[in-house]
């Protein structure tokens, strides 16, 4: 008999850490609990999202305007490329760079007029 009230005592002494009936109130106040927790989890999340959004949006805008910026770039190069060839071409037919060919005047005369020098012909 001693050795099973012992056994009985070893065993309920094992048995400390299992859960103990809750009142409804405490129940209540453990599930009010959990769900703030929840809820602060859910703003703090929608808070990152709210964040990454607007990073988002900030940094298409900065693409969208890079992008512009490099057209303007491109659109100024070229055409200042464009005026720098055409300068070209002009100093190379005033040199006769291109040749010359005779041109009947209407008085009779001949003379050589210098061949109009193009783009193409600065290759």
């Amino acid at each position: 008999m001693r050795a099973a009230v012992a056994a009985v005592a070893l065993f309920a002494a094992g048995c400390d850490d299992l859960p103990q009936a809750r009142s409804e109130s405490e129940i209540r106040q453990i599930a009010r609990e959990e769900q703030a927790r929840h809820d602060a989890e859910i703003a703090a999340l929608e808070q990152r999202v709210d964040a990454l959004a607007e990073r988002l949006d900030s940094t298409s805008n900065l693409a969208i305007s890079t992008a512009e910026a490099h057209e303007s770039l491109r659109k100024t190069f070229n055409g200042n490329v464009d005026q720098e060839n055409e300068r070209r071409a002009a100093a190379m037919t005033a040199r006769g760079a291109c040749g010359t060919r005779l041109v009947n005047l209407p008085s009779g005369g001949w003379y050589n007029e210098p061949i109009k020098c193009t783009v193409n012909d600065l290759r």
